[in-house]
């Protein structure tokens, strides 16, 4: 694919725009120069490949995330960004892409962490109940499912509140409640 004029424009446009988003923002060479090695590279000019080193905050994310959802759109592909850490997958996923989305209204973005940092349902639901019922009966012979005390209790019928109502999206670091090790152990999928 190569790189056509418009494509570039529209590079350059939403660069343009998140400058005006992010206050005291100060343009940068070299990041400026990220996005266009990232933008020649997935556009597969010369059979590329590209590594890219940098200090923190010189906006490396956004300086492959821009490129990328670009070209991705141009090519009707989806765009998967790979992550060595949860830390910066949670920043892409609750800072980056929504400020993203303030310049590319219809940018559409989900996120996929190891399915032992999300709660499970039925674990939940077992721990967050005062008395068994009998369509779960099976989780409450399960001493791993029987809350610890009754504060515990109360913690995990408020995570489930907040679960069902859709206020919580079942990720262990996306919630005020304070949930512990042992908790976290007791909850998630296994």
């Amino acid at each position: 694919m190569a790189l056509t004029a418009a494509l570039k424009a529209q590079i350059a446009a939403w660069y343009k725009a998140l400058q005006d988003q992010i206050p005291d923002f100060i343009p940068r060479a070299p990041q400026r120069q990220m996005i266009a090695d990232v933008a020649r590279t997935l556009a597969g000019e010369e059979g590329r490949h590209l590594a890219i080193e940098a200090p923190t905050g010189v906006g490396k994310t956004l300086s492959y995330l821009i490129p990328g959802i670009a070209i991705a759109r141009e090519e009707q592909k989806t765009l998967v960004v790979s992550t060595a850490n949860v830390a910066l997958q949670d920043q892409i996923f609750s800072k980056d892409l929504p400020l993203l989305r303030k310049i590319i209204p219809d940018l559409r973005f989900t996120a996929a962490f190891g399915r032992g940092r999300y709660v499970c349902p039925r674990n939940l639901a077992a721990l967050a109940s005062s008395e068994p019922t009998q369509q779960d009966l099976l989780a409450f012979l399960d001493d791993e499912l029987t809350p610890n005390n009754q504060e515990e209790q109360k913690r995990c019928a408020r995570l489930k509140g907040d679960l069902d109502g859709y206020k919580w999206d079942g990720l262990r670091d996306h919630t005020d409640i304070a949930i512990d090790d042992d908790l976290v152990a007791a909850i998630k999928y296994r």
